[in-house]
């Protein structure tokens, strides 16, 4: 009889602390929900606090422009000219590309035997040589 008293108290035991779990698990779930409520609450809240306070409307135009006021801007022509001085660069690999375009600073010591420096008046002359003809007169 003792060992059906030991079982029967190991089967009660088990019982009881399925039960305290599920109880657990149970008082959890009630706090967990309670808890998204007040956050869903909280959240409601602060949304109706952003409320429009009046309805949105298009903003007048405005014009900008002043009459009689003419702008001469001189930097076209400054770097149309720069340009036309300066010979196009072009770099075959990253590392190549100077971190200032001021080239002055740029040393020279990569230039190899064979390589030929080309005046930037003579480089443009090759360059009106080399380019194809317009498309409005046949190419001869």
């Amino acid at each position: 009889e003792e060992a059906e008293l030991e079982e029967i108290s190991l089967k009660e035991r088990q019982r009881r602390e399925r039960e305290a779990e599920r109880a657990m698990l149970e008082r959890a779930k009630r706090e967990a929900a309670a808890e998204q409520e007040r956050l869903d609450e909280e959240r409601k809240a602060r949304l109706q606090s952003m409320a429009a306070e009046r309805p949105w409307r298009e903003p007048p135009s405005r014009n900008f422009e002043v009459e009689g006021l003419e702008v001469t801007a001189q930097e076209p022509a400054v770097q149309a000219a720069r340009q036309k001085r300066l010979m196009e660069a072009r770099y075959l690999h990253p590392r190549d590309v100077p971190f200032s375009p001021d080239e002055t600073d740029v040393p020279v010591t990569e230039v190899g035997p064979g390589t030929e420096t080309i005046p930037a008046t003579e480089a443009a002359s090759r360059d009106a040589a080399d380019a194809p003809p317009p498309d409005d007169e046949p190419a001869s």
